[in-house]
């Protein structure tokens, strides 16, 4: 029979002495509820008077604080006599599966309905993400699309600033190589130059040696020519006055003999001043042959003033020559002179 009081649940009847009972009790035992390891036993007890008393661990307590102590363990049952009130049974049936559920889930503690919850929100965040992914997974694909055509400019792109780099290392090192090879070409001439300028330095050098040495010979070739015209003047006198002497000779019959004597001593003397112009004759033409090698030398090799070096050359050989007949025929004279005073 179903009572709203406690007292309804007194056990109807009477007991194996024929007693009717007036008092009743409840005791459970709840795992852990004192702590770990240790189970909480709450009890109970009541009379048809619908009087209660309550226990915890054998310790009296009241309803109040018993519902706190359920209430923290996630225990929702009103009336300790019965598991699930018939009403709520019939509620159950009506309700849908989500409801079913979350009643159920509550039933369990409020954390597993909670954790519930989050999981439906969690749900629904996964579904929008999931869509946002499908969206975002499609414009990646439409970027990765206009990722491949943008890649291939860039990469004409690189590859043209690529070129253009290599094109300015080009010019740069043509630059460079011209500029070697034009330096190259200057050592090379500025060498070369530095040569000829030492090769002319010699060949001046070697030019005024010869200008000094031809200088005398052309010198003493002039004076040899004076010297031979001299004395082809001093023999042709000498000549003259043999010829008087001669005929002064013949018309002095007592110096002939003297004459004769004097004409011998000129004989001499004139063969030898013969003798000597035919060695300075030789000499000079030795000396102009000489002189002829050396000016052929300086022409080939530089073209100097030849002329002028000769005429100078020239005159002073005459000139040596000039002296040294003058000296011969002083001497011829004065012998002469003296075979005349002693005749």
């Amino acid at each position: 029979e179903r009572g709203d009081a406690i007292g309804g649940c007194v056990h109807d009847g009477v007991d194996e002495n024929g007693v009717k009972p007036t008092e009743g009790s409840v005791e459970t035992e709840l795992f852990e509820g004192s702590g770990a390891g240790r189970n909480l036993v709450v009890r109970l007890d009541f009379n048809t008077d619908n009087k209660e008393k309550w226990f915890m661990d054998g310790e009296p307590s009241s309803k109040k604080k018993v519902k706190e102590k359920m209430a923290s363990m996630n225990i929702q049952v009103d009336n300790p006599l019965q598991f699930l009130p018939q009403d709520k049974v019939g509620a159950f049936s009506n309700m849908s599966p989500v409801a079913l559920l979350k009643e159920t889930e509550r039933a369990i503690g409020p954390d597993v309905c909670a954790q519930h919850e989050e999981l439906v929100v969690a749900d629904k965040e996964l579904k929008s993400m999931k869509q946002s992914a499908a969206g975002e997974e499609k414009s990646l694909v439409e970027l990765e699309k206009q990722n491949e055509v943008l890649y291939a400019d860039v990469e004409r792109w690189n590859k043209y600033q690529a070129n253009l780099k290599e094109l300015e290392r080009c010019e740069g090192k043509k630059l460079w190589l011209a500029y070697d090879a034009e330096r190259g070409e200057y050592d090379r001439l500025n060498d070369e130059w530095k040569s000829k300028k030492a090769d002319m330095k010699e060949a001046e050098a070697e030019k005024k040696a010869l200008t000094d040495k031809v200088l005398p010979l052309k010198e003493r070739v002039a004076s040899a020519k004076r010297s031979l015209a001299s004395s082809t003047e001093s023999v042709k006198k000498n000549e003259a006055e043999m010829a008087a002497a001669v005929e002064r000779s013949e018309k002095e019959d007592d110096a002939a003999e003297e004459a004769k004597a004097g004409l011998h001593k000129v004989d001499k003397a004139l063969k030898k001043l013969t003798d000597t112009v035919g060695e300075l004759e030789r000499r000079i033409e030795g000396d102009e042959e000489e002189l002829r090698i050396e000016e052929q030398k300086v022409s080939v090799a530089y073209g100097g003033d030849v002329a002028a070096a000769k005429k100078a050359a020239a005159a002073e050989e005459q000139a040596a020559v000039k002296s040294k007949l003058e000296q011969s025929k002083v001497a011829a004279a004065q012998q002469a002179a003296a075979d005349k005073a002693a005749a």
